[in-house]
């Protein structure tokens, strides 16, 4: 019975080894691979490096054998990034590279401004006078002319008056029988188109200051027109225009227009505008069949009109 009894002890106390053992077997894994126990006669396990005085020795290996590896693990979190590194030493410089190709011309760059005029050299010597010439032999003076003779003094006209011839008869009065006296004549109803007409316009404020008022002219035409003008000139003293290529003294015009030319403008206020306004009988800008009107309105309210006067002439031709 008594190799029962040394077996079974060895093993239950082998079932507790690693942790009875703990820190003698880490003490004695520094230096071997090995553990070894002693079983005592009497029943007590110790750990030795030599079995001596062992009823019987035991061992087992310090390292256990390796396991079967483990699935992955997920993940971690990303870390925070580091620190960042210093700048390392800046490396040696690498070999020189081929010449480039040549670069075109460039421009021609501006001439430079023009440098400070040098110092005046110094003066030369003066060069060797030559030689004073030989004078020239004077010429001969040549002798003077005869004076040729005076001619005589001729008589004096006489002073007295011819005698006035006598006055001839006067001629008898030729007869000339007159012409018979013609038919009265009468003015077309209307001027058509290309008939033209011309007359006369003046106007005049009177004495009375007029402030801010307006003085108007009138044209009548002595026939009235088959149509009224489509345009209307108005020229200053001395001007024409291509439509309107007369004056004051002939006034004419061309179709479809009506042209006022001033022959006369006496002491109008600096409130004048440039140019009158040619109205017809409603007021509205133009003219019609039957005239028109000029009129002068001062630029600003507190012109005064007096005593202005204001005349010329007047073409309409039919277009």
């Amino acid at each position: 019975m008594r190799p029962r009894t040394l077996i079974a002890v060895p093993i239950a106390l082998l079932a507790f080894a690693p942790a009875a053992f703990a820190s003698s077997s880490a003490r004695y894994a520094a230096g071997e691979s090995t553990i070894r126990a002693c079983h005592s006669k009497n029943g007590a396990l110790s750990i030795a490096r030599k079995a001596k005085h062992c009823a019987r020795e035991i061992t087992w290996n310090l390292t256990a054998p390796a396991g079967a590896r483990g699935a992955a693990g997920a993940a971690g979190p990303r870390g925070a990034a580091g620190v960042t590194g210093e700048t390392g030493a800046p490396g040696a410089n690498g070999p020189q590279g081929a010449p480039g190709l040549e670069g075109a011309a460039g421009s021609t760059g501006e001439t430079g401004a023009t440098g400070a005029t040098g110092a005046a050299g110094a003066t030369g010597a003066k060069g060797v006078t030559g030689a004073t010439g030989a004078s020239g032999a004077a010429g001969t003076t040549g002798g003077t002319g005869p004076t040729g003779p005076t001619g005589e003094t001729g008589p004096q006209g006489s002073t007295e008056s011819g005698a006035t011839g006598p006055t001839g008869p006067t001629g008898a009065t030729g007869l000339s029988p007159a012409g018979p006296t013609g038919a009265t004549g009468t003015l077309p109803a209307t001027a058509g188109s290309g008939e033209s007409e011309s007359g006369s316009w003046s106007v005049m404020s009177g004495s009375n200051p007029n402030t801010g008022g307006e003085i108007v002219g009138t044209i009548s035409f002595p026939i009235q027109l088959s149509i009224a003008p489509t345009h209307v000139e108005y020229l200053r003293r001395g001007k024409s225009s291509t439509n309107c290529p007369g004056s004051s003294e002939a006034p004419s015009a061309t179709a479809g227009f009506l042209c006022v030319y001033a022959g006369f403008e006496h002491n109008e206020p600096s409130g004048f505008p440039p140019l009158p306004t040619i109205e017809n009988a409603a007021g509205a800008p133009g003219a019609s069949v039957s005239g028109a009107f000029v009129v002068f309105i001062p630029q600003e309210e507190e012109a005064v009109i007096n005593d202005a006067i204001d005349a010329g002439s007047w073409a309409v031709t039919v277009e």
